[in-house]
């Protein structure tokens, strides 16, 4: 009889693991998975740092090396067998690019890594140590500055959630965050709770 330790490590290989830690955790929408959500994905830097024009202005979380906080994220694992299908279903789900898609290929040792290139060490040792064919991610980055014309910080984004943006985006704004797993911690979000935003 296999151990149970044994038994997970022989479900998993030859499965890719797709990585979230925001809507895609409630809205996957036609994404294909086989499991339900897991907790204990790898660490990635994240903060609510890109403003979302398809959610009305409402700032979503991406990988931020430069302002995010290190959180573990969630996995499961997609019913697809291949990389470039799981990657593709990310694609679509995100309506983005491929290039915005990042991954690592184990067999090939393939990956594309480009929010933040400092990660993709650990997120081979984790692929690795779950004994999993690959992962796959949406790797969007922050675009705070670009649509704000200011850098960002946890003051720039409150003054800009509490203050300037306006209905429905607000609305939208406040459901994101107060959707998003409570594992997952941001400065901003604590802020942001500080302030009881969210009530």
């Amino acid at each position: 009889m296999l151990s149970r330790s044994r038994f997970i490590e022989r479900h998993l290989m030859g499965r890719f693991a797709i990585l979230g830690w925001g809507s895609l955790i409630w809205d996957p929408q036609d994404l294909e998975l086989a499991t339900e959500w897991m907790l204990d994905g790898p660490s990635l830097k994240l903060e609510f740092s890109r403003l979302s024009r398809s959610r009305g202005g409402a700032l979503t979380l991406v990988i931020d090396p430069v302002h995010g906080e290190a959180n573990t994220v969630l996995y499961a694992l997609s019913a697809r067998s291949a990389v470039e299908d799981v990657i593709s279903d990310l694609r679509r789900r995100e309506i983005t690019s491929a290039e915005r898609i990042g991954f690592f290929d184990v067999p090939s040792g393939r990956q594309r890594c480009n929010a933040d290139p400092s990660a993709a060490a650990g997120l081979r040792m984790w692929t690795r140590a779950k004994h999993l064919q690959g992962t796959v991610w949406t790797d969007l980055s922050s675009n705070f500055c670009e649509e704000r014309g200011c850098g960002f910080s946890i003051d720039a984004a409150a003054q800009y959630l509490l203050y300037d943006l306006h209905e429905p985006g607000l609305s939208r704004a406040k459901e994101y965050v107060r959707r998003t797993p409570t594992e997952i911690s941001t400065p901003l979000r604590r802020r942001l709770e500080n302030e009881r935003w969210t009530n």
